[in-house]
């Protein structure tokens, strides 16, 4: 994929993005991103980022090049050259993420409390 950016991609085997990007990128094998982006990426095999970021990025193995940058990285196998910059490693990442995830649950029990006893 070259010069566009698309909402989903779901790739059957490895994949190729250069100056484009996606909301949600799922490969059943290699990623690479030059240039580019996305809001989530999910990689049964490694991702590569060279001037490219993403908000989480989940994979066997995550390399983030010069000018790269992710926010989660959730892998048994992270590598980080020059440049490059992760947030949140994996122990991290499950952390905050599962801290989110609880206040969410909260937030919507407390919701719902709230709306049984307005309607009681």
């Amino acid at each position: 994929m070259e010069r566009s950016f698309v909402r989903s991609v779901f790739a059957g085997g490895g994949l190729e993005i250069r100056q484009g990007g996606g909301g949600l990128i799922v490969s059943a094998g290699d990623t690479h991103i030059a240039q580019g982006g996305a809001q989530a990426i999910l990689s049964a095999g490694s991702v590569t980022m060279e001037s490219a970021g993403s908000a989480v990025a989940i994979a066997r193995r995550i390399r983030v090049a010069h000018g790269g940058t992710t926010v989660f990285a959730i892998t048994p196998n992270l590598e980080i050259q020059e440049g490059g910059r992760v947030l949140f490693g994996r122990t991290a990442s499950i952390a905050v993420l599962g801290g989110i995830s609880s206040l969410v649950a909260l937030a919507i029990y407390l919701v719902r409390r709230r709306l049984g006893r307005s309607t009681s």
